[in-house]
């Protein structure tokens, strides 16, 4: 079963509490606002949005139990800022075209597989905490990210240039 469930429109689901459902919050199509919610133990997905036009995906909590994906954005154009997804399979996972999709500043940290992964669109995913100041897998020790995720300059890179290289980068 879904927790929130809304297709077209230009809607705001914000500040709820969802726990133990299939897909806590699932969008498709319209323009959504989708701010300040916890979402707690699913089964596939925290916060879906697929084919929307600059949905807004902010400020939101996202703990997985150990599966499923925290935010998952498929074709959008929008922006996923300031969000703290944890403990999930896929912390984010980006489908289809999101090239102009801007996810910047979250915190993303101990998710399985990946803390974030494109299968298309290259991502810039700057300013985002990945778990550790060394920065994410493959650069340091933090949730991995793939090929297509661009994470530089990450929260955290200049004290871990610091602590590495002293004085002297």
């Amino acid at each position: 079963t879904n927790g929130i469930s809304i297709s077209l429109g230009i809607n705001t689901i914000s500040n709820n509490n969802i726990e133990g459902c299939v897909n806590a919050i699932y969008v498709t199509f319209g323009t959504p606002t989708v701010t300040g919610n916890t979402v707690e133990s699913f089964n596939s997905y925290g916060i879906y949005v697929s084919s929307c036009t600059h949905p807004v995906v902010n400020s939101n909590k996202v703990v997985g139990s150990n599966k499923g994906t925290g935010i998952y954005l498929n074709n959008v154009t929008g922006h996923a800022n300031w969000n703290d997804v944890s403990k999930c399979d896929y912390g984010f996972y980006l489908q289809g075209e999101c090239s102009d999709a801007e996810v910047t500043n979250n915190k993303i940290y101990n998710n399985m597989s990946y803390g974030m992964y494109s299968n298309t669109s290259f991502i810039e995913a700057i300013d985002s905490w990945w778990g550790n100041a060394s920065g994410p897998d493959p650069y340091g020790f933090g949730d991995k990210v793939n090929d297509n995720i661009c994470p530089v300059p990450w929260q955290g890179m200049g004290e871990w240039t610091q602590r590495v290289c002293g004085d002297d980068p």
